[in-house]
């Protein structure tokens, strides 16, 4: 397929966004609260060391286009053996692999969402999600002495190695969960995971209670789903701020209203964003076509990495690159179709053009 072929294949889905088909908290030190809650609300990012403006050599090289595609890739099962909805460790540590040979940093789902990402200069951010919370996401297992280490083959397991390996990588991923499921095992182990990844850089998100289809239930119904989700995580990290979701089957509510807050038997939710099931890279925050409610996802399968980096090779003007400074944007004059006179009116003044 040429490169005109392609990007008439691709550029219609630049236009419309892809979408598939108890409040009772356990008593805790109030101190381990305090500091489990902050660490949930504020994740730590380093500071940009890249300079306030780039020089023309630089925009040359590195040709930021902070307008650009990024995007969000969905796994399930990290195991044994490759399936549609498995990925072996193997893959995992090959996908990861991949993505930092081809400048790619990971990046918060909160930062994402809120336009408050800093990438290095010339990178490329990608957000990781993990849904269902499965055993093999994040499993503990004994060494040799009889401690209980993490599974170097599980999810957690592979992203810790591979970050601690290459600390310019980026750490984070976003664990959308079911409390009842809690990643297996019992429910102590279930209490130090959650409280592991909620101090460790990731972000748990919001998968329902009972992974329902959400189109086809009540408003009310939609709520309570949501909220006891939250009452779930928040007895497993008091005080934790779960503020996303990733839709059961991609099944979307017909009221989005019900989604982004709510409540239910006293309990409050208020969400930042909403996630599909596939199948599209998602437009920056910046841009008038990004839905929060309705963001795409890309199945972590070999064909999809395949057609996404083939596409972003083909037509690497629709790619998200960043001028490695969060205070500024800095977008190309000449873009793309799918991408021109898409930035939203209030990020004017802090924009950069070349």
């Amino acid at each position: 397929m040429n490169k005109k072929t392609f990007a008439l294949t691709l550029i219609p889905f630049l236009m419309l966004n892809a979408c598939n088909k108890e409040n009772n908290t356990e008593t805790a030190d109030t101190t381990k609260n305090a500091e489990v809650k902050k660490v949930a609300e504020k994740v730590e990012v380093k500071p940009s060391v890249a300079p306030k403006t780039l020089s023309k050599e630089e925009l040359a090289k590195y040709k930021p286009n902070e307008l650009g595609l990024i995007m969000v890739l969905e796994y399930h099962s990290i195991a044994r053996p490759e399936a549609r909805w498995t990925r072996t460790p193997e893959n995992f540590r090959k996908d990861l692999e991949t993505l930092y040979k081809k400048n790619y940093y990971l990046t918060h789902l909160r930062d994402f969402v809120n336009n408050t990402m800093d990438v290095p200069l010339g990178k490329t951010p990608v957000i990781l999600t993990f849904d269902d919370a499965r055993e093999d996401q994040f499993k503990y297992i004994k060494d040799k002495s009889g401690n209980q280490i993490i599974d170097p083959d599980c999810g957690v397991g592979v992203i810790e190695a591979f970050t601690k390996k290459h600390p310019d990588f980026g750490k984070a991923a976003t664990f959308f969960v079911l409390p009842s499921v809690g990643f297996g095992q019992t429910r102590e182990d279930a209490k130090k995971k959650f409280e592991f990844l909620a101090n460790n850089g990731y972000e748990i998100g919001n998968h329902t209670l009972n992974h329902p289809m959400l189109e086809t239930m009540k408003d009310d119904k939609v709520k309570q789903e949501i909220a006891e989700n939250v009452i779930g995580v928040q007895k497993l990290v008091p005080g934790y701020n779960v503020d996303s979701l990733a839709y059961p089957y991609g099944s979307v509510p017909k009221n989005l209203k019900a989604v982004e807050s709510g409540e239910y038997k006293g309990t409050k939710y208020k969400n930042i964003a909403a996630f599909l099931v596939g199948s599209e890279p998602s437009y920056a925050s910046i841009s008038k076509k990004f839905n929060a409610f309705k963001i795409p996802r890309i199945q972590a399968i070999q064909s999809e990495f395949d057609r996404h980096f083939g596409f972003f090779k083909s037509i690497p003007s629709y790619q998200y690159i960043s001028d490695g400074n969060k205070e500024t944007l800095t977008i190309p004059s000449k873009l793309p179709d799918g991408l021109k006179n898409s930035l939203k009116d209030q990020f004017k003044a802090k924009v950069i053009t070349y």
